[in-house]
């Protein structure tokens, strides 16, 4: 019969089954649950202690509430991290998929949350991060309330709900979102009751797409005022200054020892990708319809690639337009190119790689190793 286990280093597995609250209540403070794929019917899930879960899969690691609960996941300790599930099936009049209540500094990353009456549901939640994740076939597909403040959203897809993201009170504050993709909601992609909200995050990094926007990119620039386009609509919607042209996908690039996510706005389609740190160069494989133009916008984290100044950038590709942009943290790649011979290879180089730091670092320790051992033989023969 299948079992949870308990692994060195504070790591237990959860095996269909299995219990995963079983798992949960037998672990302490800072330990990591692995959740084998399979589907479980267990439910409600409380999560409260600080704990790293992780599902084997987004795609097969599911939750399923049957219709019957109230709230699937529950998530009421800080310092929480949710990875890789697919819940489902709550209550179809007031069950949350996942519910994060009266806590602070939880990450949810990569959870499918969907046929519920909310998808994820905020209260009284703050410092709360949620990316990469999928919020589709519910009435309200993120739904934040109860002073909800100083939360995050980024890159997630809210689709085919019948209200997409609600503040549902005026003190549920300060809450941003960016690079979502807001697709088929069908009464309305965003509402709030709340007056201080963010929509974007400035420029150049951008906002959010929106399906019901019409394409129209000839300008760049902060007030979008400057010839040549830059992959975020001319004219702002809602209150988001920046929307995106066209939808965000997230690239993750492992490199020493670290999960990156550099963010991708295309109309074509994402084949493969490749980052090669010793040549400092990151690959993409692109397709389209022949004959048409594609457009993509990339978002890279300058601890991962980066140059001492713009103009050391190179991109390789029968590129027709091509816009170079930087913040602090990352760098904003936008160009336009044909269709001609797909698929379309566009490559991307830099000057830095993360990993030449992590060589540097242990030249240095090889050399401080060294000066020892030589001072301790000197030693050795001034005694002899």
């Amino acid at each position: 019969m299948a079992h949870a286990a308990t692994s060195s280093n504070n790591i237990r597995i959860v095996y269909p089954n299995s219990s995963i609250q079983k798992a949960i209540n037998e672990a302490t403070e800072g330990d990591t649950i692995l959740v084998k794929s399979g589907t479980y019917r267990e439910y409600p899930i409380i999560v409260n202690k600080t704990l790293t879960i992780i599902g084997e899969n987004m795609e097969d690691t599911i939750i399923d509430g049957e219709g019957l609960t109230t709230v699937i996941f529950l998530i009421n300790a800080s310092n929480v991290v949710l990875e890789n599930f697919t819940l489902q099936n709550a209550h179809p009049t007031w069950g949350a998929a996942l519910r994060v209540y009266r806590t602070d500094n939880v990450k949810v990353r990569r959870v499918n949350v969907k046929n519920s009456f909310y998808g994820v549901e905020l209260v009284t939640a703050t410092l709360t991060k949620i990316t990469g994740c999928i919020s589709k076939s519910n009435i309200f597909g993120v739904y934040v309330r109860d002073r909800s403040r100083n939360n995050t959203f980024i890159a997630n897809v809210i689709e085919s709900n019948k209200h997409g993201i609600q503040i549902a009170d005026v003190e549920s504050q300060f809450n941003l979102f960016y690079y979502n993709n807001f697709i088929n909601n069908t009464d309305n992609d965003f509402f709030s009751f709340a007056s201080n909200y963010y929509l974007d995050n400035g420029y150049p990094s951008g906002g959010n797409f929106w399906d019901k926007l019409t394409y129209k990119d000839l300008k760049h620039g902060v007030n979008q005022n400057e010839e040549g386009p830059d992959g975020l609509h001319d004219e702002g919607y809602q209150d988001d200054k920046y929307p995106l042209i066209n939808p965000i996908r997230i690239v993750y690039i492992q490199a020493a020892d670290e999960t990156f996510e550099i963010y991708t706005s295309s109309n074509s389609t994402l084949l493969s990708n490749n980052f090669n740190a010793e040549n400092q160069t990151l690959t993409l494989t692109l397709n389209g319809t022949l004959r048409t133009f594609g457009a993509l916008r990339l978002t890279i984290p300058k601890k991962l690639l980066s140059c001492s100044n713009l103009d050391e950038w190179r991109v390789s590709s029968n590129i027709e337009n091509l816009l170079i942009l930087e913040d602090r943290d990352f760098t904003y790649i936008f160009c336009v190119y044909k269709h001609d011979h797909p698929p379309v290879i566009i490559r991307v180089i830099g000057r830095y790689a993360i990993p030449e730091f992590t060589n540097i670092l242990s030249l240095l320790l090889t050399l401080r190793i060294l000066l020892q051992l030589l001072t301790l033989v000197k030693s050795s023969r001034k005694r002899m």
